[in-house]
């Protein structure tokens, strides 16, 4: 008789990986493949515990990452000032940085770049405020990348990890005529004004 797999329950699920399950064991426990992990379609118990999986594992390597940015904008006492923020380290997903930039913009309301670091090669992902032109301050950096795209307010880029020191010091300098006090000015919109007396 063929073993049955364990029945799935996306709360079940979640919460050993909250516990830290490693993957082998869920994978044991619920007899799933790590490929099978990844699948996003379909609304079966099985489709949505593994999306629910996925969701929580990304999620956890999004607040990872965004500890360890903060920590070296910590250490470098990068927090003060007005220059824009380029982190880079080994072990960031690229598939996770872009979140995390525009997390630290809207902490600190400066634009950000993150770049995430695999044997020397660096994929980057940033994320800007309203009144500076990241792109634009890209194309003016472009001699140390090896390729980027995007718009104003968000871009990607692709850089060899040794370039990154002088690409910093070449974007900084770049940017801190554009970065002006009417910039970095944490804005509030309003869409719509309302009597609260009527």
């Amino acid at each position: 008789m063929k073993p049955t797999k364990p029945r799935l329950n996306a709360r079940e699920v979640v919460n050993d990986i909250r516990s830290g399950m490693s993957d082998e064991k869920l994978m044991a426990k619920y007899g799933l493949s790590a490929k099978g992990l990844t699948g996003r379609r379909g609304t079966s118990p099985e489709e949505r515990c593994r999306r629910a999986w996925w969701q929580t594992r990304r999620r956890r390597e999004d607040e990872r990452i965004l500890r360890e940015a903060m920590d070296i904008i910590e250490e470098a006492n990068l927090a003060p000032g007005t220059k824009p923020f380029v982190l880079a380290r080994e072990g960031w997903h690229p598939g996770v940085i872009g979140v995390v930039a525009a997390r630290i913009v809207e902490k600190f309301h400066r634009p950000a770049i993150l770049i995430a670091c695999e044997d020397g090669a660096g994929r980057g992902s940033a994320r800007s405020v309203e009144g500076f032109d990241i792109f634009q301050a890209l194309t003016e950096c472009k001699s140390y990348l090896t390729e980027y795209g995007g718009h104003k307010y968000a871009a990607g880029l692709s850089i060899l990890c040794d370039n990154i020191p002088a690409f910093t010091e070449k974007f900084q300098i770049v940017s801190e005529p554009l970065l002006t006090f009417e910039v970095l000015e944490p804005k509030l919109n309003i869409d719509a004004v309302i009597d609260i007396e009527q």
